[in-house]
């Protein structure tokens, strides 16, 4: 009987719709959802875009959230401080090797997201990374 239950909350939960982010947002929220939840470290720059500075560990970025029909639809971070290499090392260490690699990008896809890591010198800083939803056959919808 435990077993029965067990199961049936495990299918109940791998019924649920794939749901990633990156750090504290949530594909699909509001931009003031956005702000909110980013403790209003997140503005509106003078271009109009969603901006912020964001640092972890020994990289520091410039973020930009991409909203298509009002929803956040992607998170792009510009490298500010550290270096190219460093970062794809990281990025390796974290998703393991990538789906994809030529000499300016790298690509990862997990089960939910896409995160494509450019950068056009080897050690330099210019390096930047852009996370999005993985639209695939299977979560694409109708």
């Amino acid at each position: 009987m435990k077993g029965a239950f067990f199961a049936s909350v495990l299918l109940l939960i791998a019924a649920q719709p794939a749901r990633a982010d990156w750090q504290f947002t949530k594909w699909g929220m509001s931009e003031s959802q956005v702000i909110k939840a980013s403790k209003h470290l997140a503005e509106r720059a003078q271009d109009g875009t969603l901006s912020m500075r964001y640092t972890t560990g020994k990289f520091a970025f410039n973020v930009e959230f991409v909203f298509a029909d009002s929803k956040l639809n992607a998170v792009s971070l510009e490298l500010h401080t550290g270096s190219n290499y460093s970062l794809l090392n990281a990025l390796k260490e974290k998703y393991g090797q990538p789906d994809e690699q030529d000499g300016i990008t790298t690509v990862w896809r997990t089960s939910r997201d896409e995160i494509d890591f450019s950068a056009v010198t080897g050690d330099g800083s210019d390096a930047s990374v852009l996370y999005r939803p993985r639209v695939n056959p299977n979560t694409r919808g109708l």
